[in-house]
C-alpha cells in the first residue's frame, strides 16, 4: 500500500492536489478564513471528492489544509482541529466511494461524519475564547 503511494506519479499527484488546495484557499480569503466571524466556508474542500478518484490526493489534502491553515487567524486551533478533520473526511471519502450521504444526498461521507462535528466545536471555543468582544 505504502509502497504505491510513495512513486513519482503519486507524489506528483498529491502535490498537485495540495498547491490546488492551497490556492483556492488563499485566493478566497474572506470565505476561507471567515473574516472574523468565525465561520469558514472552504470551496477548496470540494477537492475532498478527488480521494474517490484517487487514494494519492488524501496526503495532498491534508499537505494543502495544513499549509493553508499556518496562515490562518485563529491560529493552533484551526491548524490542528481543521487539518485533522479534512484528513479525516478524506479518508472517509477514499473508504467509502460508494455509500450515499444522507444529509446531501453526495456520496461525500466524510464530510458528513466530521465536519459538523469540528464546526460545532471550534465554534463553540471561538465563542468563548477569552478576550473575545461580544
Amino acid at each position: 500500500m505504502f509502497r504505491k503511494l510513495f512513486t513519482t506519479r503519486s507524489l506528483c499527484i498529491s502535490a498537485m492536489v495540495a498547491a490546488l488546495y492551497a490556492v483556492i484557499t488563499l485566493a478566497t480569503p474572506v470565505l476561507s478564513y471567515g473574516a472574523g466571524s468565525g465561520w469558514e466556508c472552504r470551496l477548496s474542500e470540494a477537492l475532498t471528492m478527488l480521494a474517490v478518484l484517487f487514494p494519492e490526493a488524501v496526503p495532498g489534502l491534508t499537505v494543502g489544509c495544513l499549509v493553508s491553515n499556518l496562515l490562518s487567524p485563529v491560529g493552533p486551533l484551526d491548524i490542528i482541529f481543521g487539518t485533522l478533520a479534512t484528513l479525516i473526511a478524506a479518508l472517509g471519502t477514499w473508504h467509502s466511494p460508494l455509500a450515499c450521504c444522507p444529509l446531501s444526498g453526495s456520496f461525500q461521507c466524510g464530510h458528513c461524519g466530521t465536519d459538523p462535528f469540528c464546526l460545532l466545536w471550534t465554534s463553540a471555543v471561538l465563542y468563548h475564547a477569552p478576550g473575545r468582544r461580544r
